[in-house]
């Protein structure tokens, strides 16, 4: 028997430690540049090696009127390739391995490592800024291949997995690595990352720290004046000029030169939805990219909107599914008292409408905790919840 539980207790480690892996090369694949394919590649075929187990034996346990959900948005993307085309194979087996492998495991899962993956966490944090900072020139994340608003769409994914370790054992996550999720988006100076990442910690917060009989506590005054501090601070140390912060890094909310770049992406939406919308195949498969503005190959193949790529490739089926559970996961999280899991989920979504992190993604892994939740919201594992 204590063999047993010491293999059982190995097992996790594997599973646990392959996800934040995998998250990893999520988050700084891209530095192989054109290369990045070559790690996809071996993300999907570690993935096959390692979560073959836990898929079978979990979907296997998946049944009900419900769990058809599941298979739609799984099988959709073959949909689209079949007739469409706007999804490679690749992107194909990295969008399945985001959702049965680490959304799946990170879902069932009896426990985290809290520590682990808050340490990632923040690792993930430092080298991103220091990276984008490094940079000759600091729009780009990765050498002109991302732009630095990806800092804090990856950072959001592993916050999420952070605060979801923390949920699985009851605890409540530190106040602090909500205030580190601010300054890395303020310092990525990313305007849908801090308004996302701002209003995240408004929530936070007024959740933890705010009385129905006395608006503001000592703590929460306490803790508002040490972030104003800090992130002056990271402000004058990380500009040689020492101009104001608002100067500083605020500057893209005023700097009237954006309006540009609000401009194209609202020619890319409106282009994007008269194509979808004139053509019966494309809006019920998803609509092949190159059937839109060329506004769409200024930005390198980037919709800057996740829920538009959603259904580019796979379709409006999908799309609405993906939409409903991502509802539920907050409702889900809500009502079982899961407050700052909830103000994440709606924070993600939200940070979704600006820029695609999902299919093909690191945003697959939050997709998959939408579906997983939404399933035992449901009922569709008879009931019960499943543990590893």
């Amino acid at each position: 028997m204590r063999l047993i539980i010491t293999d059982r207790i190995r097992l996790n480690q594997l599973f646990e430690y392959s996800c934040y892996l995998l998250l990893l090369l999520f988050t700084f694949g891209r530095i192989a540049g054109p290369g990045y394919w070559y790690v996809q590649i071996f993300m999907i075929g570690y993935s096959v090696a390692v979560f073959t187990p836990l898929i079978v034996s979990t979907i296997k346990s998946i049944r009900g009127k419900h769990a058809f959900l599941i298979v739609i948005v799984m099988l959709s993307p073959i949909l689209n390739k079949l007739f469409i085309n706007s999804i490679s194979i690749i992107e194909m087996g990295v969008y399945w391995v985001a959702i049965f492998g680490c959304g799946m495991y990170f879902f069932y899962a009896e426990q985290l490592n809290t520590r682990l993956a808050s340490v990632l966490y923040i690792f993930s944090s430092v080298a991103l800024i220091i990276i984008n900072h490094s940079n000759s020139d600091t729009y780009y994340l990765f050498d002109g291949i991302l732009s630095r608003n990806y800092i804090s769409i990856y950072l959001g994914i592993w916050l999420f997995v952070v605060v979801f370790a923390y949920d699985k054992k009851q605890g409540k996550p530190p106040f602090l690595i909500y205030v580190l999720y601010f300054v890395s988006s303020v310092l990525s100076v990313g305007r849908m990352g801090i308004a996302c990442s701002g209003l995240l910690l408004f929530l936070v917060v007024v959740n933890r720290f705010v009385n129905p009989s006395k608006i503001f506590t000592k703590r929460m005054i306490i803790r508002l004046v040490v972030l104003f501090v800090v992130i002056i601070v990271a402000g004058f140390v990380l500009d040689n000029k020492y101009y104001t912060l608002i100067e500083d890094i605020f500057y893209r909310f005023f700097d009237p030169g954006n309006a540009g770049s609000n401009n194209e992406r609202k020619a890319m939406l409106i282009q994007y939805f008269n194509a979808m919308l004139g053509d019966a195949k494309a809006f019920f498969l998803g609509l092949k990219t190159n059937n839109i503005s060329p506004n769409y190959y200024h930005h390198n193949g980037n919709t800057h909107n996740s829920y538009l790529m959603i259904h580019a490739r796979s379709g409006i089926v999908s799309l609405v599914i993906i939409v409903i559970t991502m509802v539920y996961a907050v409702l889900y999280s809500y009502n079982s008292k899961r407050k700052d899991l909830s103000f994440v989920i709606i924070a993600i979504m939200l940070r979704a409408l600006t820029d695609r992190f999902m299919i093909g993604d690191i945003g697959d892994i939050f997709v998959a905790y939408c579906l997983f939740c939404t399933a035992e919201y449901f009922g569709v594992n008879k009931g019960r919840e499943r543990r590893l």
